[in-house]
């Protein structure tokens, strides 16, 4: 019993490191386009219990009016919303959220969830990050219709401001190459730790699957005339013009001409 005591203990202490990593990971700035790929106006609230200074930060997909209903029926009637953040990328915005909350000095943390923090405090800090996504919002659109514009030969002339954006930028590019590194290896020490188990009970998965892998080579040898005729007609496959114009026939072709692809699958488990 000791032994499988220890083991279990070790494997919290993996996952525990993982986590925190992967978090730190996540909250960097990311390519535009994976930003946007988190979630569409998907609402963040701040609950708060009665009047008092505990409060709960809940991602949900929730409309405001339902939100009471949503509330009593997960037994959390005590909550109240305080306010509520609908922005595109709900999950990095409530990443955002708690990660403010946590560096405040007057901050504690309780056993369900919630933390204790003087509500103009927590008002700042949703006001911050307010602030924080809709300067992101005008900044990307201003940046995608510059996109749109053929360049020139003439070059903008440098500033301190623009030098110091260049290094935010590069000082968090290595932060995220470092944590990209550090998740890799306690992802590692994990599966070294499950070995040819399918996981850690509750708290990780790593099971063989085996998924379908759609083939141009197969499909060119065994039905070269139809390939042939698509070849012409959109001059590579897997194009956007063949995926719109037929979509029953690129579905069918890709579902029948495959190769088998097995390989273990690592997955962390949701919280209890």
């Amino acid at each position: 019993m000791k032994t499988c005591a220890c083991a279990w203990r070790i494997g919290e202490v993996l996952l525990r490191s993982f986590l925190v990593c992967k978090r730190k990971l996540n909250s960097l700035p990311r390519q535009t386009q994976t930003i946007e790929q988190q979630g569409v106006n998907m609402p963040v609230y701040i609950l708060r219990e009665s009047f008092s200074n505990k409060f709960k930060i809940q991602r949900a997909d929730w409309t405001i009016e339902a939100a009471a209903e949503k509330l009593r029926s997960a037994g959390l009637s005590s909550l109240t919303i305080f306010e509520v953040l609908e922005v595109e990328q709900a999950v990095l915005c409530e990443f955002i959220l708690k990660r403010h909350v946590s560096q405040c000095e007057s901050t504690s943390d309780c056993a369900d969830g919630c933390f204790l923090l003087d509500p103009v405090e927590v008002l700042t800090i949703v006001r911050d990050v307010r602030r924080m996504f809709a300067k992101f919002d005008t900044v990307r659109e201003a940046a995608r219709q510059c996109m749109n514009t053929a360049s020139t030969a003439s070059l903008v002339e440098p500033t301190q401001e623009d030098r110091e954006l260049i290094r935010r930028i590069q000082t968090n590019r290595d932060e995220r190459d470092y944590l990209a590194f550090e998740c890799e290896s306690l992802e590692n020490q994990l599966k070294q730790r499950i070995g040819s188990a399918s996981g850690i009970r509750g708290l990780v998965s790593w099971k063989t699957q085996t998924s379908r892998i759609y083939s141009e080579s197969i499909f060119r040898n065994s039905d070269p005339q139809l390939y042939q005729e698509l070849l012409e007609q959109y001059y590579c496959l897997d194009t956007k013009a063949w995926r719109s114009h037929r979509p029953d026939q690129y579905k069918d072709i890709q579902t029948t001409y495959f190769s088998p692809r097995t390989c273990r699958y690592f997955k962390l488990l949701p919280a209890d």
